[in-house]
């Protein structure tokens, strides 16, 4: 009986303990950052139109990459767009969305206005005006200055729609000012 115990309870240990792929543990609870380190970025062209999606967001209201953000070189066209917190409890399904130089598309809130934070994930069809499309798949982190665990996810790994230079470009370093974003 007592090994039975012992199996039941190394079961639950493993199960809480959570390791992420930029190799550190997050926490003994659970995360709601798990997989935000690493998310990759995109930079890439359609047709003769670049464009730019951060994979990190600060939602603190203060003016400062609050909202999920698309940058395009010239005008395009957001067809669809599918965004889902990882857990599945937010998010929001849009289309038809104008876009040219930055674009906020979305701040992760629900009914009551509260900021979700945590692991999204996008799939969006993209259009120039000629009419070539792509499918854009990828994740973005919504980060909450004031959760410590977010003190654990590498800042060099984020991309935040204010680290862009006036073409859209990133700077490969979180400069000191943005320390909460």
């Amino acid at each position: 009986m007592s090994t039975m115990r012992f199996l039941f309870v190394a079961a639950a240990i493993a199960t809480t303990i959570t390791i992420f792929s930029c190799d550190k543990i997050q926490s003994i609870e659970p995360s709601i950052y798990g997989g935000c380190c690493g998310i990759p970025y995109v930079e890439d062209t359609l047709g003769q139109k670049r464009f730019v999606i951060p994979n990190a967001i600060s939602p603190n209201n203060d003016d400062l990459n609050d909202a999920f953000s698309i940058y395009s070189s010239d005008e395009m066209r957001i067809l669809s767009l599918s965004v889902l917190a990882s857990n599945g409890s937010l998010g929001i399904n849009r289309s038809n969305i104008p876009v040219r130089g930055w674009t906020d598309i979305w701040t992760p809130r629900n009914s009551s206005n509260i900021i979700f934070n945590g692991l999204f994930d996008y799939t969006m069809v993209l259009s120039d005006l000629q009419g070539a499309t792509d499918t854009i798949t990828g994740q973005f982190c919504s980060i909450s200055c004031l959760d410590e665990a977010s003190e654990d996810i590498p800042r060099e790994d984020c991309r935040f729609m204010s680290q862009a230079d006036e073409s859209g470009s990133f700077i490969s370093v979180v400069p000191d000012s943005m320390a909460c974003f």
